[in-house]
């Protein structure tokens, strides 16, 4: 596992138009000149002012993140932590959007392909957190439980009941199942989330253990004793840990309605996109290419584990 954490050194300017400066950077590149303009229903406050530049570099600091291992599912794999501190200049070379939340600074990178990072830092410029993201366009329906905050990364990890429509107090009264995911733009949520129901696109990326089988009945000759799980299935695993904290995980049993091998623009590398359909939803997931021995195809069972990421609507007022 890579570890490292760095700073971003953040100035501004006033001049015209809404785009970065073009300064040379201690490492010696040149960020250029990109539009900042926010994806259409993505979340957001308070993006940069009209008028104002910024110019960005990465410089390495003594302090320590571990790095995981998700980011191959879309295509940012990287073998050490220069090859990883690279990777981040070019994002910041072409950052699509920056949102201002209260104590932290939200800086989206956009790929082509789908794949996107956050790269979340302080006030100060220190980068607090990247994390892996993808532009999904499936929605689900939710019911929000309860919100924890990380304060020192910005991030945030969300209590859903999946397709909870109702409330019995601050307990969601129905739905199918309860799901934690994690989102990077914490600070960006509404205060008031939980309790309200609303719309969320839900990520699953590869974590581990990724199983492929041709078709449900390859997969139920499997399941054999004891402890046999459906072909379409989902279960909370991050719910039941050891150590009692959950985390955003799930065991996810899906039939592939469609796929796609995808090819990260900045990268090149290659990584594999499905939509399953599985107990209660479909949603979409993304997976290292080295995860499959064959591309996968329609109609296959993908059993693995996964880490929850996705969007929250903000819910309607009532």
């Amino acid at each position: 596992t890579h570890t490292t954490r760095y700073r971003l050194e953040i100035t501004r300017e006033g001049g015209a138009g809404n785009r970065y400066a073009a300064q040379t950077s201690s490492s010696g590149l040149r960020p250029p000149n990109k539009s900042k303009t926010p994806l259409a229903g993505k979340p957001g406050r308070s993006l940069r002012p009209e008028g104002e530049k910024k110019q960005a570099r990465l410089m390495p600091t003594h302090n320590r993140k571990p790095i995981m291992s998700h980011y191959s599912a879309i295509g940012f794999d990287s073998q050490n932590d220069d090859a990883f501190e690279h990777l981040i200049h070019r994002c910041i070379d072409h950052i699509s959007a920056t949102y201002e939340g209260k104590t932290m600074e939200y800086h989206r990178y956009d790929d082509e392909s789908g794949a996107q990072l956050w790269l979340n830092t302080d006030k100060h410029g220190n980068i607090r957190a990247v994390e892996p993201a993808y532009h999904a366009t499936t929605v689900q329906h939710v019911a929000i439980q309860g919100v924890s905050r990380v304060d020192d990364d910005g991030t945030a990890e969300i209590h859903l009941w999946l397709n909870g429509r109702t409330f019995d107090g601050d307990e969601c009264s129905d739905g199918d199942y309860p799901l934690i995911i994690s989102v990077p733009n914490g600070q960006l949520l509404p205060r008031k989330l939980p309790g309200k129901t609303t719309t969320a696109r839900l990520i699953a990326i590869a974590d581990d253990d990724i199983s492929t089988y041709a078709d449900a009945a390859a997969y139920t000759a499997t399941q054999t004793g004891e402890g046999s799980i459906a072909a379409n299935a989902v279960i909370p695993a991050g719910m039941f840990t050891d150590s009692g904290l959950p985390r955003p995980t799930a065991m996810i049993n899906g039939t592939v309605l469609a796929t796609a091998c995808k090819t990260n623009a900045l990268t090149g590398q290659t990584y594999y996109w499905c939509l399953l359909a599985t107990y209660g939803m479909e949603i979409e997931a993304v997976y290292p290419a080295k995860a499959f021995t064959t591309p996968p195809q329609a109609g296959n069972i993908i059993s693995g584990l996964y880490w929850m990421t996705g969007s929250i609507d903000t819910p309607a007022k009532t």
